[in-house]
Formats: C-alpha cells, sequence, structure tokens
C-alpha cells in the first residue's frame, strides 16, 4: 500500500488554475480548493462564484505518493511557493477519508450506509465521485419522497441518477426502476451499487428526450436551471408525481413555473438552503 504527503498551498484566483495543473502532473489525483483559514463557500451553483466569497484567500489541497515528496517540493518551490506538508500512512489515510462518510437513518425503515458501516437491512452505498449517499439533504428529500408515494405505484425514473441511491430505493419499494445519467462512470457506479444491494433497477445513459413512456415517478436530484432545460422531457415522462430536490432556496418558483401546468405543486420543503418540490399531474 502506498504511503502519501498531503500538500497544502496558498493560492490566489489568477495562479489557483495553473498550480492545480502542477499537482496533478505531480501525481495528485484532484486538487480541493477551500477558502483560507476555514470555513465554507456560500452555497451556489457549481458555475457561480458568489461576490461575498474572499476569492483572494484561497488554498488548495491535495494528496501525493509519498514517494514524490522530494520531486514535489523542489518543483513548488521553483514556482516561489513555500508548500505545507504532512505525512500519512496508507491505511491513516483510508481511514481519514472513511470517517468523512457515515449511515444515515433517513427513515425508520431505510439506513443508508457505506459498506464500513452496513448492517443488516441497510441499503449500501459505495462513496465515489458519483453523487448520492443519503447525507445531502437533497438526497434524504428525495429518499423521503419516494418512501412516501411509493405505496400503490409500479414504476419509477430516476433522472441524473448519480450511485443509482433513489432508483435502488424506489425498487426496494417494489417499482421497476430505471436511472438515466449522461456521465458513464456514474452509470457503472450506479450499476455496482445495484448489484450489491441485489436490486433489479437499471441504469443507462440513454438521454431523457429517447425515453418515451410515462413513469408513475420520476425523481430528479438536479440543479435549478437543468431543470428548467428538462422541463418539457420531465412533464412528458411524468405519469402522477414529479419530485425534484437540488434547488437553492432563490430558486424554486423558477423552477415551479416551468412545470406548472400542466403538473401542480402539491408540496414545497426546505433544509438550510435547499428546496425539494413534490408536484403531480392531475
Amino acid at each position: 500500500m502506498t504511503d502519501w504527503i498531503q500538500v497544502r498551498l496558498e493560492a490566489s484566483p489568477e495562479n489557483s488554475e495553473r498550480l492545480c495543473a502542477i499537482l496533478i502532473e505531480l501525481g495528485a489525483g484532484g486538487v480541493e480548493e477551500r477558502p483560507r483559514g476555514g470555513g465554507d463557500w456560500p452555497v451556489t451553483q457549481p458555475w457561480e462564484r458568489s461576490s461575498t466569497a474572499k476569492l483572494e484567500d484561497l488554498e488548495l489541497v491535495a494528496w501525493l505518493p509519498a514517494s514524490t515528496e522530494h520531486t514535489a517540493i523542489k518543483r513548488l518551490q521553483a514556482e516561489g511557493l513555500n508548500p505545507s506538508i504532512e505525512h500519512a500512512a496508507a491505511e491513516d489515510w483510508e481511514e481519514n477519508w472513511k470517517k468523512q462518510h457515515h449511515a444515515v437513518q433517513v427513515s425508520a425503515s431505510l439506513r443508508v450506509a457505506p459498506p464500513w458501516e452496513a448492517q443488516e437491512g441497510d441499503l449500501v452505498i459505495e462513496p465515489g465521485n458519483a453523487f448520492g449517499t443519503g447525507e445531502h439533504p437533497a438526497t434524504r428529500a428525495c429518499l423521503e419522497a419516494v418512501e412516501d408515494l411509493a405505496p400503490g405505484l409500479r414504476s419509477c425514473l430516476d433522472v441524473g441518477c448519480g450511485s443509482g441511491v433513489l432508483a435502488i430505493a424506489a425498487n426496494r419499494h417494489g417499482l421497476a426502476a430505471l436511472g438515466v445519467d449522461i456521465d458513464p462512470d456514474a452509470v457503472a457506479e450506479a450499476r455496482k451499487n445495484s448489484h450489491r444491494n441485489n436490486s433489479t433497477a437499471d441504469f443507462t445513459t440513454t438521454g431523457l428526450a429517447d425515453i418515451e413512456k410515462r413513469w408513475d415517478l420520476v425523481v430528479a436530484n438536479l440543479y435549478a436551471e437543468v431543470i428548467c432545460d428538462l422541463s418539457n422531457h420531465l412533464v412528458r415522462v411524468t405519469g402522477k408525481h414529479l419530485v425534484l430536490a437540488g434547488i437553492l432556496a432563490d430558486r424554486w418558483e423558477m423552477v415551479a413555473e416551468s412545470l406548472c401546468p400542466p403538473l401542480v405543486l402539491t408540496e414545497t420543503r426546505r433544509d438550510g438552503d435547499w428546496i425539494s418540490l413534490r408536484l403531480e399531474r392531475m
């Protein structure tokens, strides 16, 4: 097993992209951008930069194989940088990563857990690049809606399926479930999670525009702007219920207006900065 070093660099908006490229060239699988000194970025969509964020105070964090330490320090110092280096054994790095992901009790009958915390009966999701482990308010809102609405329904379409957790949960409630995502890596991960849970939920990269039939329940945990772009197709494939999440609080009315009519808004829920909507075809 490989030992690791954690590299921290101070950066600015002007040089962060170049420094990220250098870190990746040195062997980092990815680079995390944080506000310098801790704290959180304001909640925005990923393509936005809030004017209230102190973009002059950035910190870049990357993990590199320990064998590259000398080369990395030499290269970064040649750029006039003074990197902060911390060492971690492979098992420590793995344990630190695991500590970031825990089981989530969604309801009395549903607990979503990573494999290392899974108990009998849990819906097991391997945290990875695909979004959806049950920890985010938007994912929990969709899981709660699936549980509430599933009785009496036969089918579920999960649009932007990510890890597949929503389609797998729907399948547990007896619904024939299909998840669609434009990211082939997400679909591959969702299929693994489906197999891990002995689920018959299926997953595909087929675009929503090419989904023909109507589904009793459609769930879409997506950004507001994406939902609006897909609104005509979401209406077309919704047979009875449409559940939406991943919507920032200042944008839910824009989303509702793109779908109503012909759908009717039946419920709005808020969890922090996030809004989820339940709509119905009357």
